[in-house]
């Protein structure tokens, strides 16, 4: 046995006939239907068939066409109105094809000329009738579910046709955007936001529909509580032969990521103790900025810098004083900048290190003398120092124009030389780094 022929369970049926021989005639076939069991109730009327619509006591309507004044046909379309819900299938004594198709255009499951009726072929279209109905139940329950899933995610959905029509967007897409319900359905990006948006957009989306590969971007939208990051993730909707027809789109808000993954790498890039870069962060500045310098055939010069005697320091005023003649050292570094391009960090331990782009040797050597005098305006005491009694600095002082044959790393061991040449030479000096020089 077929399995689509399996009995479903007994079906109640109300017949809305108004000729007592046709609703004897539906009796017997429904009696001898080979597979289902039904329980038929019959009405003579349009009136009565109504009332008993409402009630919702069954499982399928066989309505005649033919009802005192009215027809079968104004009979199913005001119990649609109504929204009764259950198939209504309709019955005539004509094949008027022409009546067919207007029976289902307005919502009929099913028509069925009486005189091609028999026990098989009304089991058959009752059961069909029924199996559909519950089918298109299923599936608005299943577009139900997902439509609320949808427009309750914090995500951003979209799905547009090969042209860039926007063919569904969720209620966050129109919120993020401000747009009303609906107003995004038909049009394109360009018609709908900024050109340097639009038109990144369009641009992936015509990239996805060429090659049928995902994208993943980073978005800046523009919303009421101001600009937002989003990863957006692009993918193609194919047909049956494989090929993109549509792009689908979903985007996360990660602009509280996005902050803290910058506040973390921030924290990665600085010196907990003097808020300056630390080494980490030197090795990339200097890396980046001897590339920059390369390509503009401008000189870069480093300044090293060295607390004298701060072993001593810390051993005779502690660890605690030590840290602070640290920290404004520190604040000593950062306040002789007079470009947003030059840059100051921690070294290691009391040894600090300035960048600067586009510097010479003689305005390196300017720059590391102004630092000198700022640590000598400090005037903070250091009684063990053999040099002065108060905090001095060496510094190394190296300036390159950056070669093919050369890397940022022998601008830093000259400057390192530099100050070794300082310390070597009694110390709180600025020293310019000389070839040859022992």
């Amino acid at each position: 046995m077929d399995k689509r022929e399996q009995p479903i369970g007994e079906i109640n049926v109300l017949l809305i006939e108004d000729d007592e021989m046709d609703f004897a005639l539906i009796k017997r076939m429904v009696a001898k239907a080979p597979q289902a069991r039904f329980k038929l109730d019959w009405c003579a009327s349009y009136e009565e068939g109504k009332w008993r619509m409402t009630l919702d006591q069954h499982d399928v309507y066989l309505v005649d066409n033919r009802l005192d004044e009215a027809s079968g046909l104004d009979l199913i379309k005001e119990m649609l109105d109504k929204g009764v819900a259950k198939p209504m299938i309709l019955l005539t004594g004509l094949d008027d094809r022409s009546l067919d198709q207007e029976a289902i255009a307005l919502g009929a499951a099913n028509y069925l000329p009486k005189s091609e009726l028999s026990p098989t072929l009304l089991e058959r279209a009752i059961r069909h009738a029924i199996e559909q109905r519950r089918a298109a139940r299923a599936l608005h329950e299943s577009e139900a579910k997902l439509s609320a899933i949808i427009n309750n995610t914090a995500a951003l959905i979209c799905l547009k046709d090969w042209e860039g029509r926007y063919l569904m967007v969720n209620r966050q897409f129109e919120q993020v955007h401000g747009l009303e319900p609906g107003a995004a359905i038909g049009k394109t990006d360009d018609q709908l936001f900024p050109d340097d948006l639009a038109d990144v957009r369009i641009s992936q989306d015509r990239a996805i529909l060429q090659t049928g590969r995902r994208l993943d971007s980073e978005e800046v939208i523009e919303t009421a509580e101001g600009a937002r990051i989003y990863l957006t993730k692009r993918f193609p909707i194919c047909n049956e032969q494989g090929l993109a027809v549509s792009v689908g789109c979903i985007a996360a808000d990660i602009t509280d990521r996005k902050t803290l993954e910058d506040q973390l790498r921030s924290l990665s890039l600085k010196d907990g103790l003097t808020g300056l870069a630390n080494r980490r962060f030197f090795d990339e500045t200097l890396a980046r900025e001897w590339a920059r310098m390369k390509r503009a055939k401008k000189p870069l010069a480093i300044v090293m810098v060295d607390i004298d005697h701060f072993k001593q320091y810390n051993d005779h005023y502690g660890h605690h004083q030590g840290d602070e003649c640290l920290k404004r050292t520190a604040a000593v570094l950062q306040s002789v900048f007079l470009r947003p391009g030059d840059f100051a960090a921690r070294y290691g331990g009391e040894e600090f290190a300035l960048v600067l782009p586009n510097t010479d040797a003689a305005g390196a050597v300017r720059v590391a003398e102004r630092v000198q005098a700022g640590m000598e305006s400090l005037g903070l005491a250091h009684e063990t120092s053999p040099v002065a009694p108060r905090v001095t600095l060496s510094l190394g002082v190296a300036s390159m124009t950056p070669a093919a044959d050369a890397g940022e790393t022998e601008l830093l061991e000259r400057a390192d030389q530099a100050l070794y040449q300082a310390k070597d030479t009694g110390r709180n000096s600025v020293r310019l780094f000389e070839p040859g020089a022992a």
